[in-house]
C-alpha cells in the first residue's frame, strides 16, 4: 500500500482509506452512517499470485452522463487512485537467495463495476499482472435502487430479494418502497420467490374476468391460484390493481411456503388489534409472527395492523424471511 486514499466514496458521499490488516488491504469508510466499516478487501496469494477482492458495501458511481462528468454514466468502471497500491515480487531459489523487484503500480488492476441503479450484476475478479493462469472469481452483486439508501431500513431486504431476480424495482431505477404492493405485483413476487428467478408460469387460459388474458399478470395470477394460494377476490374476480392488506399477505405468504393445504395452530391473542377468536385471520397471522416473519406495526401496544395496506418494502421483509433468502 502506497497511498492511504483510494479515490473511492460510498454512495452517501464517504470517503474510502486504504489500510493495511495483516495482509489484506482494507478500504475501510471515513465518515457518515458507515464510518469505520469495511468497504472493501484486496489480498494477494504470495504462492500463486491470485488476487482476491471483495465489495461489502456500495461505491458511488456518477449517476448520469453529463458534461459535467465528461459524460461517465453509473455503469462506467471505478479504479483505485493511481499510486495508492503497489506490488513488490520476492522469488527465493533452492538456497534461499532472494531477489525483490521494484514496485509495481497495480491500482488500475482493481476495478469495481456497477450496472443501472436496481439491476443485478456479476462481479468477476482476475489478476491479469503475472503471466501465470489464475482462476476468476464471480458473485452476483446488486446495485442500489435509487430511493433506497444503504442506510435504509429495507435496503437489506430489498437487496436480497432483487438479488434473487424477485423484482427488478418499479422503474427508472426505483423501488417504491412506499407505495402499496398489488395483488397482481404480489403474485409475481411469491411465485419467484418459491421457485426461483428463472421460473415462468404455464400460459393463461382466462380464469378471471377482471385479468385480461393474455396480459402483463395473468399468467402469473392463474397460476397462484392453480397451486391453491388464492381464490381470488369473489364473483369469478382476482382485483388485481386492490393493494394486498396485511392480513391477507399472512396467509399468502403462509400457503406459498407451506403448501396450500397448511393449516395454522389455533390463535391465542398476541396481537391487540387482532381478536382472537373473532378474527378469521388471526390464526394466519400469530403464525407468521411464530415463523419470525415479522413482529408486527408496533410492539407496545402489541399491533399488527392487519388492515393496513402492505408496502413494497415490508413485502421485502416478509419474502426474505419467509423463503429464507440470503441477507448481502
Amino acid at each position: 500500500m502506497t497511498n492511504s486514499s483510494s479515490g473511492l466514496t460510498l454512495t452517501d458521499g464517504s470517503a474510502i482509506n486504504l489500510q493495511l490488516v495483516g495482509d489484506t488491504v482494507v478500504g475501510v469508510v471515513s465518515g457518515g452512517a458507515f464510518n469505520g466499516q469495511a468497504a472493501f478487501a484486496i489480498s494477494i496469494n504470495a504462492a500463486t499470485g491470485a488476487v482476491t477482492v471483495e465489495q461489502y458495501l456500495s461505491l458511488d458511481h456518477p449517476t448520469e452522463a453529463t458534461a459535467g462528468n465528461g459524460f461517465v454514466s453509473y455503469d462506467e468502471t471505478l479504479a483505485l487512485a493511481s499510486g495508492s497500491l503497489g506490488v513488490t515480487v520476492t522469488v527465493k531459489d533452492g538456497d534461499n537467495d532472494t531477489a525483490k523487484s521494484n514496485t509495481a503500480d497495480v491500482s488500475n488492476q482493481i476495478t469495481f463495476d456497477a450496472g443501472p441503479p436496481g439491476t443485478t450484476i456479476v462481479l468477476s475478479v482476475t489478476d491479469p499482472s503475472w503471466s501465470c493462469p489464475t482462476s476468476t472469481a464471480s458473485t452476483a452483486v446488486s446495485v442500489d435502487f435509487l430511493d433506497v439508501s444503504p442506510g435504509d431500513i429495507f435496503h437489506d431486504f430489498v437487496a436480497a430479494i432483487a438479488r434473487a431476480g424477485i423484482t427488478a424495482g418499479c422503474g427508472l431505477g426505483n423501488y417504491c418502497r412506499d407505495a402499496s404492493i398489488t395483488r397482481a405485483q404480489m403474485a409475481v413476487f411469491l411465485l419467484k420467490a418459491k421457485y426461483g428467478s428463472a421460473y415462468t408460469p404455464p400460459a393463461c387460459t382466462g380464469a378471471y374476468l377482471d385479468v385480461p388474458c393474455p396480459s402483463t399478470f395473468a399468467d402469473w395470477v392463474e397460476q397462484l391460484s392453480a397451486e391453491g394460494i388464492t381464490a381470488g377476490c369473489g364473483a369469478d374476480n382476482y382485483c388485481p390493481d386492490d393493494a394486498v392488506l396485511r392480513a391477507q399477505m399472512a396467509v399468502f405468504l403462509l400457503r406459498s411456503a407451506h403448501g396450500p393445504a397448511y393449516v395454522p395452530p389455533a390463535c391465542t391473542g398476541i396481537f391487540e388489534d387482532v381478536p382472537c377468536p373473532g378474527n378469521g385471520y388471526a390464526a394466519w397471522i400469530e403464525r407468521l409472527s411464530a415463523e419470525g416473519v415479522t413482529a408486527g406495526c408496533s410492539t407496545i401496544p402489541s399491533l399488527y395492523c392487519p388492515s393496513g395496506a402492505n408496502t413494497r418494502g415490508q413485502m421485502s421483509v416478509f419474502l426474505t424471511k419467509a423463503f429464507g433468502l440470503p441477507l448481502p
